[in-house]
């Protein structure tokens, strides 16, 4: 990942948000935010964005966000649930985020 300093965007996004996965870019407000557990929690979503096959993944990701909100999001929930097992990308298994649907 391609890591980005954005500061200005991400508070357009929301006062809480820290860091955004991107496809290929990791934008992030600074770097007292950007740890390890956090990375990994992008790395999550850039895995899942990979597998939807970019366009698939961005569809279903709002599709879920309007639906379900945020926190019952299955990309965010997998994300979350996983962010501190920084070995759990080398074990994940394809389209593991459809456990959390």
């Amino acid at each position: 990942m391609i890591k980005v300093k954005g500061p200005i965007l991400l508070r357009m996004i929301g006062p809480t948000v820290n860091a955004l996965s991107l496809f290929c870019f990791l934008i992030y407000k600074d770097e007292k935010t950007l740890d390890d557990v956090t990375i990994n929690h992008e790395k999550i979503h850039y895995r899942q964005c990979l597998e939807g096959l970019v366009i698939g993944f961005w569809l279903l990701y709002f599709w879920y966000l309007f639906r379900r909100g945020y926190w019952q999001n299955p990309f965010e929930k997998e994300a979350y649930d996983n962010e501190h097992d920084l070995t759990f990308l080398k074990r994940r298994k394809f389209w593991n985020w459809l456990k959390y649907v």
